[in-house]
């Protein structure tokens, strides 16, 4: 009886033993024939039947098995001689001797011709084009020898083509490279999973040498059971339902139980699922709403991509609850990502729906103002200068609805409505100056400023309209106006006074043009430029001029003036009057820091967005970087005699490489805060008051005409209102110009307010940046030690206050010991002597019961913010001087402050904390500084970082920050920083101001600077939803780009901006401009003209079609001549344009 092999569905083939698998397979070998003959006694015949049927079959399954091997093998070889035949006699000697088979038998190769070898392709990779690089996916019409091999390397290495070439192993991926989009992909996603702390610590005993694995925590393995080797024992083990899902079941429970250890860690899709539960439970959560827009884009690629995603969640958002249905901060969401995917007339039609559906909802002006300033922008954008006169009367039936809805309900006419109607005159009139209506702009000011602030007494108690009926027979008088030589304000002014008026700004005569600047577009730009800087005052109807809008009626300005009556306000800040005035210089080119955002907080009570740092106003208000001279401040670009000289350093790929240069300066001209944080205006971070509001460089970009016309308007304004802020404005604007006119203005106002401790505070400090600190000690013992008794409550208003100035400037000479005993007085003490270690002891528990006092006074809205945070510096103060750790007089400054109930509450307490912040850095800087005290340098940067993480807005902080870096020379870390926390990545964009401290950070211009980063800053606030409609935003972008001479990226981003910006006549005269009317053609520049006619922008020279003829005509062409060619000149900068265009378009 033979012996057979068993076949069981559960035993593994022959394959999985060796020895089995013989050539020739059959039965096995004969037996003895007495035990064949015994064992064939003992069966039957179906046996042998059974197992004869079972060496059959298994022979069938062999030889199957082998001719399946030997088929394969055939069709390989079968395919290989293919691949020969195919190959030239070029190709198959190189791809042999690459591999080192080349025999003796040499005839077998023919002699290679060169030719054979490679030829030329002219065409190139289309591609390289579309990609920028060789695409991957398209097939070339030739085929590389050697598939990649690269002659004189091992066989096994290829070339790999692609966007940077590389030499690699057969087999293995190209690794990525830093500069490929993979490769930044990986380095922004980071860890997809991340390591938790396992509950049992894996080394249990100290002394063991080793760190023991843990266990597998699968079943069978807990069990004790060995683990499976072959998948006919897993399904054994699974049963009957382990067919084929054994495997994977074993394999999710074991990734089910690792997810103790290892669990997903993507912050912006664990942020999104947190959000989304959130607005589940709590539709009406506006912050979350706008929080998962943010989370749900940021890793959109484009704008039109964010902006669709952002449509459906805000879609989902305005639907999700009654109450979101109008809610203007989602409105405005809605609307600003819909202009981007919507047509002209589909988001005309939403926006009128939504403003419409906003009035019939009868939500106070309070919280829908923020809509309708973005309404007056829209209207700007579409409409053009010719829309302002149809939006302001538009708003001012909302004011008045609004101002029906108060009285109503018997409440005052609210100080958020007059800060709302201010906003809107601003915004109105920076449209028209930035569109050239500099005159009606400026005329609208004068006019608000005469009813507002120079009112005939007897018009009291007059309606709102006869008041402009009276104003405009003042104006047709044409008597001088405020800001104008000899004016004295409406109210000062008698029928008797002759009308003689003021004497008009001139324009300046053009010089002659050079003979070399034979251009006309740039001599028209040339005199345009100077026009348009001379002349800003409106003229008379007498006076002679061919321009129509210099002269302006009132009938041009009435529907743009507003009724700003307001409650009484005891803080100077919230005073109406003020804040027009110091709008008004904004409007003429001085920046008054914070001054838009504290307007805007003023009239709102809804925070514009999730960002709440971010200010929505500045994208329009901030217009100072209209000026070249103080954009070129940005910069530092080599001037043209020093481009010749070598530099030190090059950029590879927008990397910068060169020695690290030194810092300069840590504070620049980029100066933000929020409105009165820092105190004085005549206060700034140095001994001197360096770095304060108003400083030669910010004055002398305004020219002399803009000037003169600040320095009349404030010395009318001082001398008719009460206010002590508009007064220090004055000086600041003085000692700009000269400290020697400034002390005499300040002696002016000091005969007038005798009993002004704020003014005396003021005129002091000018003594000490005049270098003068005795007669600064002067001024503050006849001020604070004279007659302090005789002061009431209301003239001691900023006693405090100046008890620190006076401390600090002694503490700053290095005299501590009268500054402690300044301090000992502040404190209520009498001090004879030396000072001894009680009184210290009894000064601080004295000013401790002061801090605590003033605080809860400035919570009830009794007490000012300066005296309260001078109290608390003293203090901090006093630590110092008593050899007390720089950590302890910081401690000072944490207060308590209470948790604020509404929007107005939240906004004092952001107030006083970066008030705080701020001069508690200040007292470090001079400590470690100035005075170069022993402190460790991580107590002054570690403060300085935290506290602009709080206050990234406040330069004066950032140049702290700056300052305590400066010795660490880690600047990634502060470029990150930067990037972080200065100018954020956020859909609406970027902060004006911040914008453009971190481009002058950068020092594009220097050695060890990059222009890329600077690039990057303003690319982000260009594409952000609201900054990409800040004109100087885009002014700096190109301004940039000129300077380092790429006049075709200038140029491309000037048609963006203009996309923008079609309003802006800045944008519109770059082009005629030396810099970059090489980069434009004769017929971009006539077009370029007709778009400005058509946009209605403010031309005031003419002449410039007269010119454009006369350069016809010496160019020997005339308009029947044909198209097919505009002058030799013209010609032939065109044909250069588009042979360099061709060549830079080539692949190779």
């Amino acid at each position: 009886m033979s012996t057979g092999v068993p076949s069981f569905s559960s035993f593994p083939g022959f394959s999985s033993f060796p020895g089995l698998d013989d050539d020739e397979p059959g039965p096995s070998k004969k037996p003895d024939d007495k035990k064949s003959s015994k064992k064939s006694r003992k069966h039957s015949d179906d046996e042998d039947k059974s197992r004869s049927k079972d060496r059959n079959s298994s022979r069938v399954r062999d030889e199957d098995r082998r001719k399946r091997h030997r088929s394969d093998k055939e069709a390989k070889e079968k395919k290989h001689r293919k691949r020969e035949a195919k190959l030239t006699d070029a190709e198959l000697f190189i791809e042999e001797t690459l591999k080192g088979a080349l025999t003796l038998d040499e005839n077998r190769y023919k002699t290679v011709d060169g030719k054979n070898l490679f030829f030329e392709d002219r065409k190139g990779d289309p591609g390289n084009l579309q990609y920028g690089r060789q695409s991957s996916k398209s097939v070339p019409k030739y085929r590389r020898l050697g598939y990649g091999e690269v002659i004189g390397f091992p066989a096994g290495w290829k070339l790999v083509p692609g966007g940077s070439p590389e030499v690699v192993l057969r087999g293995r991926k190209q690794s990525s490279r830093y500069t490929s989009s993979r490769f930044a992909a990986q380095l922004k996603a980071g860890p997809t999973r991340r390591l938790v702390i396992p509950p049992q610590p894996l080394v249990t005993a100290v002394s063991e040498d080793f760190i023991a694995l843990p266990a597998s925590r699968s079943k069978a393995r807990e069990s004790g059971e060995a683990r499976p080797i072959t998948s006919f024992e897993q399904a054994e083990q699974g049963g009957e339902d382990s067919d084929g899902s054994s495997s994977s079941l074993s394999i999710s429970e074991d990734e089910e139980q690792d997810d103790e250890f290892t669990v997903p860690s993507d912050p912006t899709s664990t942020a999104i699922s947190q959000l989304t539960s959130t607005v589940k439970i709590n539709p009406t959560s506006i912050e979350s709403w706008l929080e998962l827009v943010e989370q749900s884009i940021s890793s959109s690629p484009t704008p039109e991509s964010r902006a669709d995603v952002a449509l459906s969640i805000i879609q989902k958002a305005l639907s999700a609850h009654p109450t979101n249905k109008f809610h203007p901060v989602l409105l405005a969401r809605y609307l600003r990502s819909g202009s981007l995917l919507w047509s002209s007339a589909k988001l005309e039609e939403e926006w009128d729906r939504a403003m419409n559906g906003v009035s019939r909802d009868g939500t106070g002006l309070e919280q829908t103002v923020d809509l309708w300033m973005e309404w007056v922008s829209w209207r700007l954008t579409v409409k053009g200068v010719e829309g302002l006169e149809e939006a302001a009367e538009k708003l001012h039936s909302v004011t008045q609805r609004e101002e029906e809805r108060l009285r109503r309900r018997q409440h005052p006419l609210s100080l958020a409505l007059a800060a709302a109607r201010l906003r809107f005159l601003w915004r109105l009139c920076v449209g028209m100056a930035e569109a050239g209506y500099v005159e009606r702009a400026v005329a609208t000011f004068q006019a608000q400023m005469e009813l507002t602030l120079f009112a005939p007494p007897s018009l009291s108690n007059s309606s709102f309209e006869s008041k402009l009926d009276a104003l405009e027979e003042f104006w047709d008088l044409e008597a001088p106006r405020i800001g104008e030589p000899g004016a004295r304000g409406w109210c000062n002014h008698s029928t008797s006074d002759s009308p003689a008026p003021p004497p008009t700004t001139a324009v300046a005569q053009s010089s002659e043009i050079d003979e070399e600047e034979a251009e006309p577009f740039v001599q028209w730009g040339s005199k345009e430029l100077r026009a348009s800087g001379n002349r800003i005052l409106p003229l008379r109807t007498t006076d002679e001029d061919e321009d129509p809008y210099a002269t302006v009626l009132f009938s041009d300005i009435r529907p743009f003036l507003w009724d700003l009556s307001s409650p009484p306000s005891s803080s100077g800040y919230e005073d109406i009057q003020a804040l027009l005035v110091l709008a008004f210089i904004q409007l003429l080119g001085l920046h008054v820091p914070g001054l838009s955002a504290h307007l805007s907080i003023l009239s709102t009570t809804e925070p514009t967005s999730s960002s709440s740092s971010f200010n929505t106003d500045s994208t329009w208000s901030d217009t100072r970087f209209s000026s070249p001279s103080l954009t070129s401040q940005l910069f530092t670009f080599p001037h043209a005699s020093s481009q010749g000289q070598q530099r030190n350093w090059e950029v590879v790929n927008g990397v910068v490489v060169a020695r690290e240069g030194k810092e300069t300066s840590t504070w620049g001209v980029v100066k933000e805060w929020s409105f009165g944080v820092a105190g004085s205006p005549l206060e700034g971070y140095g001994v001197k008051a360096e770095g304060r509001m108003w400083e030669s460089a910010e004055v002398g970009a305004l020219g002399e005409a803009r000037v003169e016309v600040i320095r009349k308007l404030l010395q009318v304004v001082c001398t008719k209102a009460d206010s002590p802020i508009l007064d220090q404005h004055w000086l600041v604007l003085e000692a700009a110009l000269g400290i020697k006119q400034a002390i005499k203005v300040s002696k002016s106002i000091l005969s007038s307010h005798r009993d002004s401790l704020p003014r005396w505070s003021a005129h002091a400090r000018l003594e000490r940046i005049r270098g003068r600190p005795a007669d600064a000690r002067k001024v503050y013992e006849a001020s604070l030690l004279s007659h302090p008794s005789n002061l009431s409550e209301d003239k001691r208003q900023g006693a405090t206050k100046m008890w620190w100035d006076w401390a600090e400037m002694e503490w700053l000479s290095g005299d501590s010991t009268t500054a402690q005993k300044v301090v000992l007085r502040a404190a209520g003490m009498q001090v004879e002597g030396s000072v001894s270690g009680p009184a210290v002891l009894k000064a601080k528990r004295a000013l401790e019961g002061s801090v605590q006092e003033k605080l809860g006074n400035w919570r009830k809205g009794e007490e000012g913010m300066d005296d309260l945070v001078a109290l608390v510096n003293i203090q901090a103060l006093l630590d110092l001087l008593a050899g007390a750790n720089p950590e302890v007089a910081l401690g000072r400054y944490k207060l308590e402050l209470p948790e604020s109930s509404t929007i107005n509450d939240r906004h004092r307490r952001l107030y006083l904390s970066e008030s705080l912040a701020l001069a508690s850095t200040l007292l470090i800087y001079h400590h470690t500084h100035t005075l170069r005290a022993a402190v460790p340098p991580s107590i002054f940067r570690q403060h300085c970082t935290s506290c602009i993480h709080s206050h990234p807005n406040n330069t004066i902080l950032l140049g702290m920050w700056l300052e305590s870096e400066r010795g660490e020379l880690v600047w990634g870390r502060v470029r990150g920083t930067i990037r972080e926390v200065v100018v954020p990545e956020r859909s609406e964009g970027v902060d004006v101001s911040r914008a453009m401290w971190a481009v002058w950070k950068e020092k594009v211009g220097e050695a060890g600077s990059e222009v890329e980063r600077a690039r990057g800053v303003l690319a982000r606030g260009a594409a952000g939803e609201r900054s990409r409609a800040s004109v100087a935003i885009w002014l700096v972008a190109i301004e940039l780009e000129l300077g380092m001479g790429d006049a075709r990226r200038a140029k491309s981003l000037l048609y963006r901006a203009v996309a923008e910006c079609p309003w802006a006549k800045d944008l519109y005269l770059l082009p005629f401009t030396r810099r970059l009317r090489a980069a434009f053609t004769h017929a971009e520049m006539v077009q370029w003209i007709n778009a400005m006619l058509e946009r209605s922008v403010r031309l005031r020279v003419e002449g410039l079609e007269e010119l454009l003829n006369q350069r016809t005509a010496e160019s020997g062409d005339d308009d029947s001549g044909g198209d097919d060619e505009e002058g030799p000149v013209a010609g032939d900068r065109e044909l250069e344009m588009m042979v360099e265009e061709r060549r830079r378009l080539m692949p190779y």
